[in-house]
């Protein structure tokens, strides 16, 4: 579902991961990128920026979830090292 916000509106994905500064950051680029792309078309580059951006933190912080679990499973199993 993030990764879906992600490309249709990447500062949501960001938000829905809990990283606010950088839904702030985003959002910006993102409303700068519309006008741009519109006028311009070179807008489109920092669109594309954006929802890069918004797929690398997404990814980044399913990494960082997948290690604290398999922390998380590793100090569970303390009490079999033990004996």
């Amino acid at each position: 579902m993030k990764y879906l916000a992600a490309l249709v509106f990447p500062p949501m994905a960001l938000l829905l991961i809990g990283k606010p500064g950088h839904f702030v950051l985003n959002a910006c680029f993102w409303i700068i990128s519309i006008p741009l792309t519109l006028m311009f078309g070179v807008g489109f580059f920092l669109w594309l920026a954006c929802i890069a951006h918004a797929v690398m933190m997404c990814v980044e912080h399913d990494v960082e979830r997948h290690e604290q679990d398999r922390l998380a499973h590793l100090g569970d199993m303390t009490h079999v090292l033990k004996l």
